[in-house]
């Protein structure tokens, strides 16, 4: 049984109780106004969801991590975990800290929440689908009036027009049943409505289809005013370049706020003392992952875009233009001189484009949705940044000089080739940057391609600051260069060569001196200050999913196929189940002919009674 949820509740059960403790204390001392306040403040925002993603990283790395990737702990060992988070909650998670997580978890909350409307909806359009399809088979002796009122009802629900309230579904029920008395004549409407069902079913869909796309046809060359379709090129492109532009200005505007913290974390002559150093590095790594949200958003819009520009909205108008060949005399009310076979498949095209089309704006919402997150956590509090010191900073702030990379490549290889305490890892130097297929990735978020999400490890592990490495050699003659690290074994094996960059020759100097020194300790332990950094790090595969208690499970070490002396053919592994649903557990191939014994036998005896009941009677 997994007991994450029941941690993260007990979290915040506990965090609200000793909050409104430390409220109820406040004394007239300052620094206790301060903790009640705060306590206070953050009481509300503390949620199972954030409790729960920093119970799964504080045991990130943890000794008792199975097979599965699980977690299996004592109930002692959970009890203390429990209270760590609660002081770490109370006493060390500062504002920034916690607008940092809960801008994560609402992230991830926003997209399962948008992603199970858009599954309600499909269900309960697919249902209704089935519900009119049923009603027209249960007509008996229907007319050709009725069956062809009900398949227009069929055409307007598949392309979500099936409103009675809307003002203009009059209008559009009746230009849709104009079009379908063309396509299917009144004549033929009872012995369509006669067919197999699954003829008949597979019928009405490329009937909805022809006519939605000739009544776009008629819409695009002015025959018909085509009340209730929108202009697909004109709604797609426009919230294109309005999101592209607010992604502009977030980036610029995070971009100018990390620069000038890290300048004034790294300045000499920094005017802030210990603990607001360390509030501004707490608010320096926010706005570093508001950043890299801004990045992962552009990225997924320059997705939709290229998508949208070559796929969508070009075979919609390439479709149109091709149409408009066939029928170059649009106001001519006869097709007859085009066969259905060439032009129907046409329409069909050009309904499909119109409907994937509309579809798309749903990550539209989704995309805004998550922008207004990070815009909201941008301003959330008060910057501890000193603004004139910070510009001065800035200013002061010396260039990085050139590197020799051929000189450097020799040291590294030599020193990289010569390490014996790489263990089962093996590394080399490079200057080529990680490339990928996604060109979007390559574009907006290269950092994706880097180990540690391209931060320097040398730095992290120097001054716990999280500082991009420089990423392109062939335009930055400061960049070192890039580390390959690959191979490993148990738990902290790579699954796939890892490219770690650096912010400046003297961390890479450092690195092939001991990779290990530098890059294993993320992977062994979450930072207990800023917890969130291993999620900046894109360790979040490396969290667990589950946590039990150590002892209730049976996580098998090995699967039956590896065992010496067994076939593999009898050692299929394929189940995931027992009396507690434990996902964890698989039946080996002897479980289950055991089971399956077990399941003949009450066959035969249910058999057995039926026949002596059926005999009695």
């Amino acid at each position: 049984m997994d007991v994450f949820p029941s941690v993260a509740e007990e979290i915040v059960t506990r965090y609200q109780l000793r909050a409104a403790a430390v409220s109820g204390s406040a004394g007239p001392s300052s620094e206790t106004l301060l903790a009640s306040t705060k306590a206070t403040t953050a009481s509300s925002a503390i949620t199972s969801d954030v409790t729960l993603l920093l119970a799964r990283l504080w045991l990130l790395g943890s000794p008792k991590t199975d097979d599965a990737g699980n977690v299996g702990e004592e109930a002692e060992k959970i009890e203390s975990l429990v209270e760590e988070i609660v002081d770490f909650l109370l006493e060390r998670c500062s504002f920034p800290t916690l607008n940092a997580l809960l801008l994560l978890t609402k992230t991830e909350s926003t997209k399962t929440t948008m992603m199970n409307a858009r599954r309600n909806v499909e269900v309960k359009h697919h249902a209704v689908g089935i519900r009119l399809v049923e009603s027209m088979a249960q007509k008996k002796n229907a007319t050709p009036e009725e069956i062809l009122g009900d398949i227009t009802l069929y055409i307007l629900h598949s392309f979500y027009q099936l409103d009675n309230r809307s003002p203009d579904y009059a209008s559009i029920e009746r230009d849709a049943a104009g079009v379908l008395c063309t396509v299917l004549p009144r004549a033929q409407a009872v012995a369509f409505s006669k067919q197999d069902p699954v003829e008949k079913q597979r019928q009405l869909d490329e009937l909805a289809r022809v006519v939605w796309g000739i009544r776009l046809f008629y819409k695009e060359s002015g025959k018909s005013p085509g009340v209730g379709l929108v202009d697909l090129p004109a709604v797609l492109m426009d919230p294109l370049q309005t999101l592209g532009e607010l992604l502009e200005d977030g980036l610029a505007r995070v971009s100018d706020r990390m620069r000038k913290a890290l300048a004034t974390l790294k300045a000499p002559t920094c005017p802030l003392s210990k603990e607001e150093r360390k509030l501004l590095s707490n608010e320096y790594h926010h706005i570093l992952a508001i950043r890299h949200m801004y990045l992962h958003l552009a990225t997924s819009l320059a997705a939709l875009r290229s998508r949208i520009e070559t796929v969508i909205v070009s075979s919609y108008t390439t479709t149109l233009d091709e149409l408009a060949e066939m029928f170059p005399n649009s106001k001519s009310n006869s097709m007859q001189n085009v066969p259905k076979r060439v032009a129907y498949p046409k329409f069909v095209q050009l309904a499909d484009a119109y409907a994937m089309g509309l579809k798309t704006l749903e990550e539209f919402d989704e995309l805004r949705e998550l922008i207004s997150l990070a815009m909201n956590s941008e301003g959330a509090y008060t910057t501890a940044l000193p603004t004139h010191f910070a510009e001065e900073a800035v200013d002061a702030a010396q260039p990085a000089p050139s590197v020799a990379r051929v000189a450097l490549a020799q040291v590294a290889e030599k020193m990289l080739s010569s390490r014996a305490s790489l263990g089962d890892y093996r590394a080399h130097f490079t200057t080529d940057s990680p490339h990928t297929l996604d060109g979007a990735v390559e574009e907006h978020y290269p950092q994706l391609l880097f180990g540690l999400h391209s931060f320097c490890p040398v730095t992290y592990s120097k001054s716990e600051l999280l500082v991009e490495g420089r990423l392109h050699p062939e335009d930055d003659p400061t960049c070192p260069g890039f580390v390959v690290v690959e191979g490993g074994s148990g738990r902290l094996a790579l699954s796939k060569p890892w490219c770690f960059a650096f912010a400046e020759e003297s961390a890479l100097r450092a690195f092939v001196q001991d990779p290990l020194k530098y890059f294993i300790p993320p992977l062994q332990k979450c930072s207990r200050q800023e917890p969130f950094l291993s999620l900046l790090l894109g360790l979040s595969p490396l969290l667990p999913s589950e946590l039990y208690i150590a002892g209730a499970r049976s996580v098998e070490k090995t699967s039956l196929s590896n065992v010496e002396g067994l076939k593999v053919d009898v050692a299929t592994q394929t189940g995931q189940i027992d009396s507690y649903i434990d996902r964890n557990y698989r039946w080996n191939e002897w479980d289950l002919r055991r089971q399956a014994l077990k399941l003949v036998n009450l066959m035969n005896m249910r058999t057995h009674f039926l026949a002596d009941g059926g005999l009695a009677l």
